[in-house]
């Protein structure tokens, strides 16, 4: 599966896509955080408007992006949840803890900004 990322200056946007399976997944998780190595990202945008429904397994994978890209020395902001997606996590009880949201990709790119220039 080919994903469709996107670099904005040094920020990776990273959309998930529904289609995506398990094994996708993995790739996905790889191929992110390979990428924010090679260009050096400062901060990723996880786009997840495109889930309708998560499961727990990607939303650990989310987690497990999320956390490696700081590792990684890149800030992450996850944007475009669903309602129906954030009442899943809580009812699964598993929230994307320690990430922050943005309810759209402008409000996401300006949340990350902000936490990049507080980090400067």
């Amino acid at each position: 599966m080919d994903f469709a990322m996107m670099r904005l200056d040094d920020v990776l946007l990273a959309p998930v896509s529904a289609a995506m399976d398990d094994d996708d997944a993995e790739a996905f998780r790889h191929q992110v955080l390979t990428e924010i190595k090679r260009m050096e990202a400062s901060g990723l945008v996880l786009d997840i408007s495109g889930l309708p429904i998560i499961d727990s397994f990607l939303s650990r994978v989310i987690s497990e992006i999320a956390t490696a890209a700081g590792i990684l020395g890149a800030r992450c902001v996850v944007v475009g949840m669903r309602p129906a997606v954030a009442l899943t996590l809580l009812q699964m009880q598993r929230p994307i803890a320690g990430v922050a949201h943005a309810s759209s990709l402008v409000r996401g790119l300006e949340k990350l900004r902000a936490m990049l220039e507080e980090d400067a």
